[in-house]
């Protein structure tokens, strides 16, 4: 009987990654022959950005458990995590200005290239039921 371990779980992080890279680099190699190079350099740097974004959220939210933890920093938790909160989104709206007040086609593609989490986290979510139901049986 399998089950949801430890070692199961920390991998999810590593899977959501690399769904995120491969939805990213699948949606813009379908889009360059509909859409042009612009859309599809445009999901492509969007996809970047939400990957870069998953990472640091994910180490943020490691760095403050581990702080967290440790008594005698918990006055340095507050001013650490809300820098890195606000530096991290400074970054890509900085980067997303950029792309959609240069041309409107890269902007819908970096739009749709930050979206691809979603797909990214619903794959993670049906491969750990997948897996749930196998080890019921």
């Amino acid at each position: 009987m399998r089950r949801f371990d430890d070692a199961f779980l920390a991998l999810a992080v590593g899977r959501i990654q690399k769904a995120l890279m491969v939805f990213t680099a699948a949606a813009a190699i379908a889009l360059f022959p509909v859409q042009g190079w612009r859309v599809s350099a445009g999901v492509a740097m969007g996809g970047s950005l939400a990957l870069m974004n998953f990472v640091w959220m994910r180490q943020s939210m490691v760095a403050l458990s581990d702080r967290m933890a440790d008594l005698d920093s918990l006055k340095k938790v507050r001013s650490t995590v809300i820098m890195r909160f606000f530096f991290r989104y400074a970054i890509l709206v900085i980067t997303v200005f950029a792309i959609i007040s240069r041309s409107a086609p890269s902007a819908e593609g970096v739009i749709f290239g930050l979206l691809l989490v979603v797909p990214a986290l619903i794959f993670e979510a049906i491969y750990e039921a997948a897996h749930g139901l196998r080890s019921v049986e």
